[in-house]
């Protein structure tokens, strides 16, 4: 029922925009009205909501506005128009917008959870290509990634989260792909194209979604089959020598029988990066591309079959660190090695800090610079195949979802530093095989019920080959980390009354986690462990864990467009192994243990006017036990990276969401986010650390402030204009709140979109920008090696790009 009712939940919104009467119908200035009423009038279905975009199916009234002055040409240009459609849209009733939340259909009104849904038209108004953009699309949401242009992306919802972007860790916001689990942050790394929906969850989520969303969830659509002929093409170009191509085609294939394939290229064969380095060439290419084949057999007006086959791959030089000083644990901040050369003063940076024994990087403030002898490269694939299964019964449905993925990524990940002091090569792959099955009541009654198992198995491989001058010697590390689960949950649903429910909801969990590997140090530097080499670490051992995640709730809704909730929420994320580049004894590749998160919650949901105002707002705080937290450890002239368990930490907060629709074909959303965090007294490298760091990447304050309008120029021409804004406060991103980890704040993140839309053939031309103002920004800050490494994102790029939908 979860996989059948997935593709309802936004896309039949985004048809809605683009319905049309037959020219037949009506004519001339009267068939322009009625054009107009049935895409401008909706538009606000399909750009933002208070919580998502979806399938709303009201039309809007007109009204008096003070709007941006961004809008107010159109606005005044089109006046007459709107005041002629008034009495059109007068007749707009309350607007309903279906979510799969809590994995089956229903009302967002109906729903005890702060959830965002996002549609497809959304997805490409914004220009979201990635899972690191979402952030900018709601309050709370944090995503630091590893490389710019995307990578292994650590996702914090509400200051939970992880702050390490190794693949053998668990990451705490579970993301599923058409109803698949991703096992790491690699997995995750999937390109956004013919996209159908995405959900996001917040607070746990571990009843429904399993043992990793103590942080929440996120769950990706991709546009479903058709029964009748369909599809687009999109091509365009932009700055830095930029080509993008996008397709899909769909329709049946036989009876019963429907098809879709959908394909992807995005190219970049100028860098954005100034190397600086003699001879060195700029940096920043980006070669990706991805397609994916779908099947649907509607075998039996009662069994439904969809299997879909992905692949993707790239190849990419996707930026490079900028070394910015070196961090002793407990060191006075700033602290660095005591010792720099003087032959190399001119190259310590701005910040008079030394990077390393060799020196800085830094010869220039611009952050777009580097100077860099190795450039990182970055090679990857990933097959995916999903079978989905739904069975309907009388009252009840069962559905089958069974994934395999395969994600592989080869990667030489230098220091940044002008002499390499370590370079490390890495060869990761994962795979999994994974089976849910559920069964759950269809229809409305006073108790609704859902259950099911899900097992999986997985295997993450990381071998690394760490090249160290430093050290005098190259090092090889093993890892291979084989992760087995079998779990059962089950949810009921009380309606009380026609105004009340409970809820309640539990999921067992058992977990079998093994891993072997170590570090050798390679004497003969030949690339393979064998007679003479050393071993410095060693770990060939399993852990067993059992939890059981809960969750009671309360829903009451005194009417249709008003709903109050209150949840309590145990979550469970499980423990593991680590697994260091380069370990120098046995100890730091120990097991940490599980973490325990309990959440409270209430919020307000409310629907304005019919729906021409949308708010909502939740009230949070969490209490943790064993808080897993990456810390470092000093061993020589490395730094060594560990998980550990934190005895106490909290954290509590506000979400604050407002969608209103002023005049018919305009929506305006603003999205808030307060957290305040907070740690109890831990030790961390041998440095006793007082109560009171704030949680890594969890920013005090979110917020960001988007705006569409869609308007008719003539009778077969329409424009758009949308704008969005996005901005947080200062964050760290370790635990340790150590002063070179800080992030002082994101840019105020502007991306612009213009577009001329031609309905009746399907055509449209966007022009677009993203960072307009140019800003630089903090993507992510980590250590590697000696060295502290930050990581920027891309500045401006802007291009222009043609769809032909038909």
């Amino acid at each position: 029922m979860y996989e059948q009712q997935q593709h309802r939940v936004i896309g039949a919104g985004a048809s809605a925009w683009c319905a049309r009467q037959t020219s037949g119908e009506r004519s001339g200035r009267g068939r322009a009205q009625h054009r107009w009423h049935n895409h401008a009038g909706s538009s606000g279905d399909h750009i933002m909501t208070i919580f998502n975009t979806g399938h709303i199916r009201n039309r809007f009234r007109t009204g008096a506005s003070l709007l941006p002055m961004l809008l107010l040409l159109p606005a005044a240009a089109h006046a007459a128009d709107a005041s002629a459609n008034a009495d059109e849209a007068s007749d707009a009733g309350a607007g309903e917008i279906v979510v799969t939340a809590q994995r089956r259909e229903q009302s967002t009104m109906d729903v005890g959870i702060n959830v965002t849904a996002i549609s497809e038209e959304r997805l490409k108004v914004e220009r979201v290509e990635r899972i690191g953009e979402l952030k900018q699309l709601t309050s709370n949401v944090e995503v630091r990634e590893i490389r710019p242009g995307g990578g292994q992306p650590v996702i914090t919802i509400r200051g939970v989260g992880m702050n390490d972007f190794t693949v053998a860790s668990n990451p705490s916001t579970s993301v599923y792909f058409d109803g698949v689990y991703s096992p790491n942050i690699g997995t995750i790394s999937q390109q956004f194209f013919d996209v159908q929906s995405v959900e996001i969850l917040k607070g746990p989520q571990s009843t429904l979604y399993g043992r990793n969303a103590t942080a929440g969830a996120v769950t990706v659509s991709s546009a479903q089959p058709t029964d009748t002929l369909s599809g687009y093409l999109t091509g365009g170009l932009g700055n830095y020598r930029a080509f993008e191509g996008e397709g899909a085609i769909s329709g049946p294939i036989g009876k019963g029988l429907t098809a879709r394939i959908s394909v992807r290229t995005r190219q970049m064969y100028d860098g954005w990066i100034n190397n600086l380095y003699p001879g060195g060439h700029d940096i920043g290419q980006i070669h990706q591309a991805a397609v994916r084949a779908q099947l649907k057999w509607e075998a039996t007006d009662s069994l439904t079959l969809r299997g879909i086959f992905g692949y993707q791959h790239e190849d990419d030089e996707p930026g490079a660190f900028t070394a910015f000083g070196r961090h002793v644990p407990g060191g006075a901040p700033g602290a660095t090695t005591p010792f720099c050369p003087v032959s190399l003063a001119n190259q310590i940076d701005f910040g008079n800090t030394c990077a390393s024994l060799f020196g800085a990087l830094r010869t220039s403030t611009d952050v777009h610079t580097i100077s860099e002898n190795d450039p990182w490269t970055v090679k990857g694939k990933a097959y995916t195949g999903t079978l989905i299964a739904t069975w309907r019964g009388d009252g009840f449905a069962v559905t089958s979802t069974t994934g395999y993925l395969h994600w592989q990524e080869n990667y030489i990940k230098s220091d940044a530093l002008p002499i390499t002091e370590q370079t490390a090569i890495l060869d990761q792959r994962t795979w999994q095989w994974s089976q849910d099955l559920q069964i759950a009541s269809t229809g409305t009654r006073p108790l609704e019920w859902m259950g099911g198992v899900y097992l999986s198995t997985a295997n993450t491989n990381n071998p690394t080959y760490t090249i160290a001058p430093i050290q005098n010697g190259n090092f090889i590390g093993t890892n291979s980390a084989d992760t087995r689960t079998a779990q059962a949950y089950a949810q009921l649903d009380w309606n009380v009354t026609p105004t009340l429910q409970l809820t309640a909801g539990a999921r067992y969990i058992h977990e079998f986690n093994s891993k072997i590997g170590g570090t050798w140090k390679d004497v003969n530097k030949n690339g393979v462990v064998d007679v003479g080499d050393v071993n410095q670490a060693f770990m060939d051992d399993s852990i067993k864990q059992d939890a059981v995640s809960w969750k009671v709730g309360v829903n009451y809704k005194p009417s249709r467009d008003t709903l109050i909730y209150g949840s309590i929420t145990h979550g469970f994320k499980s423990g593991g192994f680590i697994a260091p580049a380069v370990a120098t004894n046995s100890s730091q590749l120990l097991p940490y243990k599980g973490e325990h998160l309990y959440a409270f919650e209430i919020g307000w949901k409310q629907n304005l006017w019919d729906n021409l105002v949308s708010l909502t707002t939740s009230l949070f705080y969490y209490k943790y036990n064993d808080m897993q937290t990456n810390q470092q450890q000093l061993v020589g002239n490395l730094l060594v990276n560990r998980f550990a368990n934190l005895s106490d930490a909290h954290i509590k907060g506000v979400d604050f969401e407002l969608a209103v629709r002023p005049v018919r074909g305009m929506e305006l959303r603003f999205d808030g986010g307060l957290i305040d965090s907070w740690v109890g007294a831990f030790t961390s490298g041998g440095v006793n650390f007082p109560a009171g760091n704030r949680f890594a990447n969890a920013p005090t304050f979110t917020g960001s402030a988007s705006a569409r309008y869609r308007w008719a120029v003539t009778d077969d021409l329409d424009m758009s204009l949308s704008g969005s804004v996005h901005r947080q406060s200062s964050v760290f991103t370790n635990t340790e709140n150590t002063p070179i980890y800080r992030i002082d704040s994101d840019a105020t993140l502007v991306n612009a979109q213009l577009q001329l839309i031609m309905p009746e053939t399907g055509w449209t031309a966007s022009l677009w920008a993203k960072n307009l103002t140019n800003d630089e920004y903090t993507n992510s800050t980590f250590q590697n090696g000696s060295a502290v490494n930050t990581v920027y994102n891309m500045p401006r790029t802007y291009g222009l790009s043609f769809t032909k939908k038909f």
